[in-house]
């Protein structure tokens, strides 16, 4: 037979093995042990061996590496594209992220380890583009946790702040950085940063003073002057880009409760009990987040939502709506 064939008789084989083996022990020792272990025998038995492929987006993509959940595409990663930053949630299924084109925009992305695929600006059967990785060479798991041992969060684990959103009166220009009316007294600087790894590294000058390497965290929004984080007393703390998921954004409101889970279910009950409670959709892919929810006492609402403003505007788009919810951030 196929290799694919033997690696699940095996497994079948050896799990059927190792229970008989305690079954007939514990049966003999422990009547209490013995009924536990039926109960776990007849959870497995809905399990079986599986030839599974998952592949990480920098097996996938030659040019994406990957530190712990930061995402840095080099220079000339495609050709005349400049070097790109991210960052990517991997511990929920399918895989979440956004990354910085300095050259473009920020793409929030979608990606599916099992098929080693990235959707962009979208899920599957929404996104504007697709990219489609080499996929790595299948290897065997025993279900339910081929596929499964991955959904644990869906939450944005590290939301990333551009330089020129992080300190007013700084702007950047293809990598190239100007500081106008930043102090009083000051005159206006310029530098040049590079953005192909995090943290960002680039340099200064103050007419006024002198040059001035430095070494910037989007995670943190914090310049660290002269050296790196550590090694440095000098740094500036800037204004982090806020993101708040949709159910931690009306956790003080005392009108609505809304819940929503890694599958894109959406739930909202209303505190004071006089209307029923409303379920739905969530798309945590797209920016904004999109969905509907079904109101029984009244209809079907679409919205979008924005988790850097916390607010979710309700039968069309921001600026084409006047039904708004606004949170809080968390």
């Amino acid at each position: 037979g196929s290799r694919q064939g033997f690696h699940k008789q095996w497994y079948q084989r050896r799990v059927r093995g190792v229970l008989n083996y305690y079954t007939n022990y514990y049966y003999k020792s422990n009547l209490r042990m013995h009924g536990l272990v039926v109960v776990l025998s007849l959870f497995l038995a809905g399990c079986h061996a599986e030839v599974c492929t998952w592949t990480n987006i920098e097996d996938a993509f030659d040019f994406i590496n990957n530190e712990h959940g930061r995402l840095a595409l080099p220079e000339g990663w495609a050709k005349g594209r400049e070097a790109a930053t991210g960052q990517i949630s991997e511990s929920v299924y399918p895989h979440t992220g956004q990354i910085m084109f300095p050259d473009d925009r920020t793409f929030t992305f979608v990606y599916y380890p099992d098929e080693a695929v990235i959707y962009w600006a979208g899920d599957k059967g929404s996104a504007k583009s697709v990219w489609e990785g080499e996929k790595a060479a299948p290897h065997s798991h025993l279900m339910p946790f081929c596929r499964f041992s991955f959904y644990k969060s869906c939450r944005v684990e590290v939301v990333l702040t551009p330089i020129e959103d992080a300190f007013g009166g700084m702007s950047n220009v293809e990598g190239e950085l100007a500081l106008t009316n930043w102090s009083e007294g000051r005159e206006d600087a310029t530098g040049s940063i590079d953005t192909s790894s995090i943290p960002h590294t680039g340099l200064f000058n103050f007419p006024d003073d002198r040059p001035f390497t430095f070494f910037y965290y989007p995670d943190e929004a914090v310049i660290y002057w002269g050296a790196d984080k550590g090694s440095t007393e000098k740094f500036w703390e800037g204004v982090k880009n806020l993101w708040t998921d949709i159910d931690d954004a009306f956790e003080e409101s005392d009108k609505v409760e809304v819940s929503a889970d890694c599958n894109g279910d959406i739930g909202i009950k209303f505190q004071d009990g006089l209307r029923p409670a409303g379920a739905g959709w969530v798309n945590r892919g797209n920016y904004p987040q999109t969905g509907a929810v079904n109101f029984p006492d009244d209809r079907t609402f679409s919205f979008f939502y924005y988790p850097d403003e916390a607010k979710i505007y309700w039968d069309g788009d921001k600026g084409s709506t006047q039904n708004i919810w606004t949170g809080s951030h968390a």
